[in-house]
């Protein structure tokens, strides 16, 4: 993994990427990874859920199963768990695990359901 002192500096430079070059695979996870730092660090919680929304949005374009997991767990548990109560978004942690498993990333399966 990358060291966590250059994932805003990663997930800015793929985000800017993202604008030049259109849509990549990495994509998403540098959205998410935005709409964290916005509304944690600089308390923008409209930019966070913003972020996190195109990141889905994005997702649902790529059609790229190996990816779906990490985001849709990462946007329910560090974005979504603000707007909403747990027991309204377990399903999508249940989905993430079941495509998860399907692509054999034990990682995120196990992230999912923990």
């Amino acid at each position: 993994p990358p060291d966590p002192e250059l994932i805003p500096i990663i997930a800015l430079k793929t985000f800017q990427r993202t604008f030049k070059y259109g849509i990549s695979e990495h994509s998403p996870i540098a959205f998410i990874f935005l709409g964290i730092i916005t509304g944690s660090a600089m308390g923008d919680v409209k930019a966070r859920e913003n972020l996190g929304r195109a990141s889905l949005e994005m997702l649902a374009r790529l059609d790229h199963p190996a990816t779906e997991p990490a985001i849709i767990f990462t946007f329910y548990s560090l974005i979504q768990h603000w707007n909403q109560p747990l027991e309204e978004i377990k399903e999508p942690f249940m989905e993430a695990y079941r495509t998860a498993t399907a692509c054999g990333d034990l990682e995120s399966a196990a992230w999912s359901i923990s």
